[in-house]
């Protein structure tokens, strides 16, 4: 594709809610309206596009929309109240340029309170609290369809057992900040983040530093 002809990506924002659950922290993932033009069937996280609103007359303060916008999108498709001001910054991603729909996401963390969700039924029909180990099972065993920056976000917080564990980790994280390049491979993708040593040439073969997700059915790896 050249250049004039790549899509610019929409900004937009997502929060990822966690609390503490019998088995360790949960995070609530919700799953996308099956006729949705975005992601459709797939399980994310609460989250959409940046409204003008959101950004409250500061049209150069794209974190602060992204900040508002996650917080407008928690509350419209789960009724979960979240202050912006306890919200984590802890990734952001670009679709890559290939793709005919672009985003540009920020993802925020944010503590939970014991309030009941309570999905729309329009852009969201289903939510389950879980941990991120078993939302990562159920990826593998083909009962959950996750993009990929909800599998390697998810893969993340799985090293982390409790919420203060994870606040505390994602507030002093520098965030990673993934802009993709796809390359085919056998049996599924390989996609390659600006650290991985293929990642100028779009080549997984390069040796070198890795910074990389083999989309492989059945086989998902995030590999740092």
């Amino acid at each position: 594709m050249s250049m004039s002809n790549v899509v610019p990506p929409s900004p937009s924002a997502c929060v990822i809610p966690i609390r503490d659950g019998a088995d360790g922290m949960e995070i609530l993932m919700v799953r996308r309206n099956p006729k949705s033009s975005a992601f459709p069937g797939a399980w994310t996280f609460p989250g959409g596009h940046i409204d003008a609103e959101d950004y409250g007359g500061r049209a150069r303060d794209e974190k602060g929309a992204a900040l508002q916008a996650a917080v407008r999108e928690a509350w419209e498709e789960a009724r979960l109240e979240i202050d912006p001001k306890d919200l984590i910054f802890m990734s952001r991603w670009t679709t890559p340029e290939f793709f005919s729909r672009r985003f540009s996401t920020w993802f925020f963390i944010g503590e939970a309170d014991d309030r009941p969700v309570r999905i729309d039924g329009a852009e969201i029909v289903d939510h389950r609290w879980l941990t991120p180990a078993e939302a990562l099972e159920r990826q593998q065993a083909g009962k959950m369809d996750l993009p990929p920056p909800i599998f390697i976000l998810t893969t993340l917080l799985s090293d982390h057992r409790g919420t203060a564990a994870a606040v505390s980790h994602f507030k002093t994280a520098d965030p990673i900040i993934h802009t993709p390049r796809v390359a085919r491979v056998k049996g599924g993708f390989c996609f390659l983040y600006p650290a991985d040593a293929g990642y100028a040439a779009c080549d997984p073969e390069i040796p070198g530093s890795r910074h990389r997700l083999w989309a492989i059915p059945g086989a998902w790896r995030y590999e740092r």
